[in-house]
């Protein structure tokens, strides 16, 4: 009986199913660039939530993709994590954003021989924590006025987005240099 909560496949990745992740990627993360372009103090309300919902469609298929990645490269035997790492990253699919990308992101890392730090210690961390709290708001409102982004966090919004997509793909960026671009 295997723990593993996540449809995440205890076998290596093959050269097509890294291809079929790559296409994923680039399409929420073009939907996410996409209203990032537009956003805008006069955009709709609609619009605004709109951009949260798709920034974080991205966030979730990157962080899966990203610990698909890392536990391939563990079932393939190029790599061994240590047990409690190992949990964290095959039972992902219950926690929330914050805490997969403060673990996946450095256990990533770790699979191709990156030192990756924990996000949580980057000092742009609060403005991704705010926009998880507007995302949770927005997501689940109890009151209309919580189905707003207001004008204030709009700043937030786009510091969060550029945030994320700097602490994600430096680290990739690097390990795709580090192993000439082979990921699998």
């Amino acid at each position: 009986m295997t723990d593993v909560v996540a449809s995440i496949p205890e076998t290596p990745l093959t050269e097509a199913e890294f291809g079929e992740l790559v296409a994923l990627c680039g399409i929420v993360a073009s939907e996410s660039l996409h209203y990032f372009g537009g956003l805008q103090p006069t955009n709709s309300q609609r619009d605004r939530r709109a951009f949260v919902r798709a920034f974080f469609a991205s966030v979730g298929t990157l962080l899966w993709t990203l610990r698909r990645l890392a536990l391939s490269r563990h079932y393939a035997g190029q790599h061994s994590f240590p047990p409690n790492v190992l949990h964290e990253l095959r039972t992902q699919g219950n926690v929330g954003p914050a805490k997969a990308l403060s673990t996946v992101l450095p256990a990533f890392g770790d699979a191709y021989g990156v030192h990756v730090a924990n996000p949580r210690l980057d000092p742009g961390w609060p403005s991704f924590a705010t926009l998880i709290a507007v995302r949770n708001r927005i997501t689940h409102p109890k009151r209309l006025s919580e189905f707003d982004v207001a004008d204030t966090e709009l700043d937030q919004l786009r510091a969060a987005h550029q945030w994320f997509w700097n602490v994600t793909f430096g680290p990739m960026n690097a390990i795709g240099a580090a192993h000439n671009n082979k990921w699998v």
